[in-house]
């Protein structure tokens, strides 16, 4: 009888960092790939049952459990564990004792559930904060410092989306003694070839050739650059539509949409651009592969699951010139400064006239090696 190794993810569903979201959503689904015999049981870790349906529903994992842990223990004792917490101390009451049964945990940072657990890999995304700190209220700054501090101090294992990413906290925490990994993730998609092309297009009233910038709309994404480049295209005649999709809301600056929107009208760019908001995700893979070609703009990332997506549906995209995207993409893409309108200009006007060549890639290798890496990473946590 096969002894499966149990991990705990950290887990809630979040529109507002809908990354985040996919990033779970892709790893068990890669997960989904390794022989039965290697396929460890999750249990996932929260305090809204729903969150753990919409993993089971998305997925299908045969090993997928739901530790719904606030319901476990009386609303008196976890507002007394909130309390410590926030004057840093670990909690008083046990939430889950179920959770002792785990050989390991998987944790992201933005999660409330703190679990004191000897094997918890820390997944640290990226480390914007620290380079671009005008997007961020002093305060996060300095939590997520804190966060860092105790990570790189007394924590035993922490993870990676990119080598970028580990280097940027080698720099930041030289003297760490910590075990790092990186797992580069890969994306699996839900069945977006079963659609019709033309009605989807038809929905969303997108004609003719156009691009795509499929990100939500926070200021570091950057949209304001494609923005630029489009009223250039115009002033030269030409005839461009970009497409955005989304949610619209960045919590750090509650105007940027409207101050996007507002150059827009300024500039009468209204017929060159078209906002969808937050759509399905098979709507917006549709699009993606109907699309002339990406532009990914962002001055930061940790790894864009935009880029991942385009790999996944093999098209061309157009990337701001930032390391992360040098170290993930390599083959059908063209880098562009990311305050330079000029040369992303350029590129829009190129492919327009003649469509970029793209390379076939197999991106099932990519989905296999996400799996195999992370179950190496629990075997090495937990040996």
């Amino acid at each position: 009888m096969v002894k499966r190794k149990r991990i705990g993810l950290i887990f809630s569903y979040n529109e507002n960092w809908i990354g985040g979201t996919y990033y779970f959503l892709n790893l068990i689904h890669a997960l989904n790939l390794l022989q039965d015999k290697n396929k460890p049981i999750v249990s996932i870790i929260t305090n809204d049952i729903r969150d753990y349906n919409y993993l089971k529903n998305e997925t299908n994992y045969k090993y997928l459990h739901c530790y719904n842990t606030y319901k476990r223990i009386s609303l008196f004792k976890r507002i007394v564990n909130k309390v410590l917490k926030s004057i840093g101390y670990p909690s008083f009451f046990e939430t889950n004792s179920e959770l002792k049964k785990l050989d390991m945990v998987y944790k992201y940072y933005a999660e409330e559930f703190f679990i004191d657990f000897e094997n918890c890999v820390y997944w640290i995304p990226d480390f914007q904060e620290k380079y671009l700190p005008q997007y961020f209220k002093k305060e996060e700054i300095d939590s997520r410092q804190k966060y860092y501090e105790s990570i790189a101090s007394n924590k035993k294992f922490v993870c990676f989306s990119s080598k970028t990413s580990l280097n940027h906290f080698e720099l930041l925490f030289p003297n760490s003694n910590i075990k790092k990994y990186v797992i580069q993730f890969a994306v699996t998609h839900p069945n977006y070839k079963k659609l019709n092309d033309k009605k989807v297009l038809k929905k969303y009233e997108i004609n003719g050739d156009f691009y795509f910038s499929p990100n939500q709309f926070w200021e570091h994404k950057n949209h304001i650059v494609v923005l630029k480049a489009i009223k250039i295209l115009k002033n030269k005649g030409i005839n461009i539509l970009v497409v955005f999709s989304g949610k619209e809301n960045d919590y750090r600056n509650k105007d940027y949409v409207i101050n996007l929107k507002k150059y827009i009208q300024e500039n009468q760019l209204e017929n060159y651009v078209k906002f969808l908001g937050f759509i399905p995700r098979e709507d917006q893979l549709l699009i993606m592969k109907n699309a002339k070609a990406v532009i990914q703009p962002s001055y930061f990332e940790g790894w864009s699951t935009v880029v991942e997506d385009v790999k996944a549906v093999n098209n061309f995209i157009l990337l701001s010139n930032i390391e992360v995207h040098r170290e993930q993409m390599n083959s059908n893409c063209d880098f562009f400064e990311p305050n330079n309108e000029n040369q992303l200009a350029l590129l829009m006007e190129k492919y327009i006239i003649s469509s970029p060549e793209i390379k076939k890639i197999d991106y099932n290798i990519n989905r296999k090696k996400f799996s195999q890496d992370f179950v190496e990473l629990i075997n090495e946590v937990t040996s």
